[in-house]
């Protein structure tokens, strides 16, 4: 073949390649034409329909007509709902907007709408032979609902006096809890005053956080109240609603007081009522009434009187020379008047009415010891001396336990339910000795266990020998279990998740405080014991010491074995230098609410310009909290 021949051969073969490489990458071109952008498609739920904008990637240089379907799927995979169409897509990302109607779901399925998913099928008009497949996949609503939120609302429950009030606003999504930014916030009120009304109306805006502070300038109260505060969150065509209830409290504060406890027909009783508002500012010209009850609530004084600049308002009633003895109850509340800041507040007092004389002689009882533990009985010693000092010579004795003691008030008369006595004559120092036996009230004490010790009343009399007169003298016994008392301090509900922290004291029987080391242990369930009918040995945990005052902090202390929601028992052991000692069980109750939070500042009392340290701890990490500084 010549060289021209060889040449044009060699033209038509690589024409032929630039015509099989120029199919080729149409052909490429047309496969990969078609594409969801799942990142950037979006879904607006609103309430009678869900607005689709799905976007849609055309690779080519060539607008692609395509066929969408879209089926919206429950949690279980049933369709609920399906649409199509044939767009024509430009080349690029294009925007194909699809409408769900929400006709067929109810009520209670519509709010699930966010647990939806959403499948979609994107294939091109034109069948060809190469032609790839069409673009498929499923999406979660929750993923694709970026206007879709939740409000949650924090403000205080309880308004104690006029001046700001803030509300806290937080827009996050539902499912995936991301802050919800650019949120139109509403506040209203459902008042009858309308002035009310539009002052606490506010608005504002969510930051990337999601955050929004409102504030409202709350009225002086003029009662107690309550209202629904409503707040209203708008992002494009969602909204999204809710509630806080605000109760207004006057809390006005009433001291009342008398001039002395104990009063004799006859005499007059001073009473005074001091009124502070929720500021502890005095309350003036406010209507108090003062009532006095007797002890079967008759009322046998009453006055209404108004408040001095300095809210005080004073009363006297004088005693009828035969008015009747007992305990009386003073009463001091607000009227019924319109405008008063009282309210139902008030505050009470109780005196005793009782006709007293000056004794000739005084009687002293004096037990062998301040507490009785099991085993051990009691020696009483009795006597007594004149008014100007000397002891009384001779005398009759008679020391009767009282089970029973009350004041008849109808009968005017004390009535007694006496058990065992002891009775005899003085010897020559002038005393009396009487031996009590506490036996029977030791073993009744032990078949007690929520009781810790009892306390038995006695009554000595004594009968002067030269004059025959008779005065008496009261006491008590202390039965007790043990030596020392251990006490647990405690809040109501401790948080599951986070380290106890409490208070221990640790007392004698007779009230003073006990210098201990206490050892803290929990029941070991996983010891292996011969005999299971008895409880599980006890592993210790920690040991304490409570100072001069009896008192020991426990911080950060873990129970290695709790239950929440459930009594978690710890028991104590204390025991002094003397080798005295004393057991408590305490039981606490975790709680498993995540929100709870323990606030705790370096110290209580602090001077002007030092700054507060406050440490906050919660179970829940991550945990959003805000800290205000009240006043």
């Amino acid at each position: 073949m010549t060289r021209p021949g060889w040449c044009g051969l060699l033209l038509l073969f690589l024409a032929l390649g630039f015509l099989l490489i120029h199919f080729s990458a149409a052909t490429q071109s047309q496969r990969e034409s078609l594409r969801v952008d799942e990142a950037v498609t979006q879904v607006q739920l609103l309430d009678n329909q869900v607005n689709v904008s799905l976007r849609v990637a055309n690779s080519g240089t060539e607008p692609l007509a395509a066929h969408i379907a879209l089926e919206l799927l429950d949690p279980r995979g049933v369709v609920r709902g399906a649409a199509e169409r044939t767009e024509t897509i430009a080349p690029g990302l294009g925007t194909v907007k699809m409408v769900f109607a929400l006709s067929d779901l109810k009520e209670k399925e519509r709010g699930e709408l966010i647990w939806y998913r959403l499948r979609y099928r994107v294939s091109a008009e034109a069948v060809e032979k190469n032609a790839r497949p069409p673009a498929e996949g499923i999406l979660a609503l929750a993923e694709v609902t970026p206007d879709v939120f939740e409000l949650y609302v924090a403000a205080p429950e309880y308004v104690t006096n006029e001046g700001m009030y803030l509300v806290r606003v937080r827009a996050v999504h539902p499912v995936t809890w991301r802050p919800v930014p650019g949120v139109l916030i509403e506040t209203a009120v459902d008042v009858d005053d309308e002035e009310l009304a539009a002052q606490l109306k506010r608005t504002g805006k969510t930051n990337s956080r999601g955050y929004a502070v409102l504030h409202l300038r709350l009225p002086a109260p003029a009662g107690d109240d309550e209202f629904d505060l409503k707040v209203t969150g708008r992002r494009g065509q969602f909204v999204a609603e809710a509630e806080r209830s605000i109760r207004v409290f006057t809390l006005a504060k009433v001291l009342l007081s008398t001039d002395k406890p104990l009063y004799q027909p006859g005499q007059t009783l001073h009473m005074r009522a001091l009124v502070f508002d929720a500021a502890h500012r005095a309350i003036a010209d406010e209507p108090v009434r003062l009532t006095i009850h007797d002890p079967e609530e008759t009322v046998v004084f009453r006055t209404t009187l108004s408040t001095s600049k300095f809210g005080i308002a004073s009363g006297d009633w004088t005693i009828p020379d035969n008015q009747r003895l007992g305990d009386y109850r003073i009463q001091a509340e607000g009227t019924d008047q319109k405008g008063s800041r009282l309210g139902t507040n008030g505050a009470s007092a109780a005196v005793k009415i009782s006709r007293y004389d000056l004794p000739a002689f005084t009687v002293l009882a004096k037990p062998d010891h301040a507490y009785y533990l099991p085993g051990q009985d009691a020696e009483i010693e009795v006597r007594a001396d004149y008014l100007f000092g000397k002891a009384v010579p001779r005398g009759h004795v008679r020391v009767v336990r009282e089970t029973q003691r009350h004041w008849n008030y109808r009968e005017q008369k004390w009535e007694t339910e006496e058990a065992e006595k002891y009775e005899g004559d003085t010897d020559a120092s002038g005393r009396f000795l009487a031996r009590v036996a506490l036996a029977a009230e030791h073993n009744a004490l032990a078949d007690e266990d929520d009781s810790r010790f009892n306390d038995l009343s006695y009554a000595a009399y004594f009968t002067d020998a030269s004059t025959g007169r008779t005065e008496q003298r009261r006491l008590s016994l202390r039965l007790t279990k043990e030596s020392i008392h251990v006490y647990v301090i405690s809040p109501q509900n401790q948080q599951e998740g986070l380290p106890l922290e409490f208070y221990v004291t640790t007392f004698y029987a007779d009230g003073l405080p006990a210098q201990c080391d206490v050892v803290l242990s929990q029941e070991d369930e996983d010891a292996e014991t011969s005999d299971e009918s008895k409880a599980p040995p006890l592993k210790p945990l920690r040991t304490i010491h409570t100072n001069r005052y009896g008192v020991a902090k426990v911080a950060r202390f873990v129970l290695p074995e709790s239950d929440s929601n459930a009594d978690n028992d710890l028991y104590f052991e204390a025991r002094d230098r003397k080798g005295r000692i004393g057991h408590h069980t305490e039981s606490f109750w975790l709680s498993n609410s995540r929100n709870q939070l323990r606030v705790e500042t370096d110290k209580a009392l602090y001077r002007a310009g030092e700054p507060i340290v406050v440490k906050l701890e919660a179970a829940q990490p991550d945990l959003p909290v805000f800290v205000d500084a009240l006043n």
